[in-house]
């Protein structure tokens, strides 16, 4: 008897914590309003979206995953080409993007790469030819250009007449 309830148990555990999915039709637009003026999204009843929250190209592929608490945009946010190969994947945290974004060409390959602290940009940020080959590299803080930013041509030399130095966002010096 004991060794039947313990999977009983995983099972109602799994299934009580398990996120709810919601399908949500022009998620992009209501992301896009959440974004601009802090308005929080709602289920086709009118509720504050709790759970993920996705939609679909009329080809029944996956367009975008984002998970919601509250009706606020919270945790792993997924965008998708229409071929199923991931375009983008970031974190929110609070209705805003906090930690690493990637972007990808539709072919797989890593086309940039970005950090962001309480929605601003903050740290390294690269980004790549769809070769794999650097295209550019810099640094933001608080949301600015900060130090060196390099670009580069798509055989990897360096472009001296658009690298730079900036500080508080303003090139300083080539």
């Amino acid at each position: 008897m004991k060794q039947l309830l313990f999977p009983i148990f995983i099972l109602i555990l799994f299934i009580g914590c398990s996120t709810p999915r919601i399908e949500i039709p022009n998620l992009e637009e209501r992301l896009n309003i959440y974004f601009n003026s802090n308005i929080p999204v709602r289920d086709l009843s009118g509720n504050l979206l709790n759970g993920v929250g996705y939609s679909r190209y009329a080809t029944g592929q996956t367009r975008i995953n984002v998970p919601f608490r509250q009706g606020v945009p919270h945790g792993k946010i997924e965008y998708f080409f229409e071929n199923g190969q991931l375009m983008m994947r970031g974190n929110l945290k609070d209705g805003v993007y906090a930690g690493i974004r990637e972007w990808y060409y539709e072919n797989g390959q890593l086309r940039w790469i970005e950090f962001y602290n309480d929605g601003y940009e903050d740290g390294l940020w690269e980004g790549y030819y769809e070769n794999g080959q650097l295209s550019w590299k810099g640094t933001y803080k608080d949301g600015e250009k900060e130090g060196l930013w390099e670009e580069y041509h798509e055989n990897g030399k360096l472009d001296t007449t658009k690298s730079g130095f900036y500080e508080n966002g303003v090139k300083i010096s080539d």
